[in-house]
């Protein structure tokens, strides 16, 4: 999860996917969110690019607003499948 108002956190984003991937088995399934969708006019992290890291890295992809709950439940059953 990366907070769209904020490049740091979408950029640790690649850290700790390559954590993930020397630890994990090569079938496991990775949901990436972007969060705060809320905060539209402070956004930093276009929708494209977080999608264009999820098809480099082969993750499922949504962006949700917990402040809202906007996507929050839809982006756990899409994980669950």
């Amino acid at each position: 999860m990366y907070d769209v108002t904020s490049t740091k956190t979408f950029t640790d984003v690649c850290y700790w996917l390559n954590r993930i991937q020397a630890n994990t088995v090569d079938d496991i399934v990775i949901l990436l969110i972007g969060n705060k969708t809320d905060c539209d006019s402070e956004r930093n992290v276009t929708y494209k690019d977080a999608e264009k890291l999820a098809q480099e890295y082969q993750m499922l992809f949504t962006e949700c607003s917990a402040e809202s709950g906007v996507n929050v439940m839809e982006s756990l059953i899409q994980i669950a499948r």
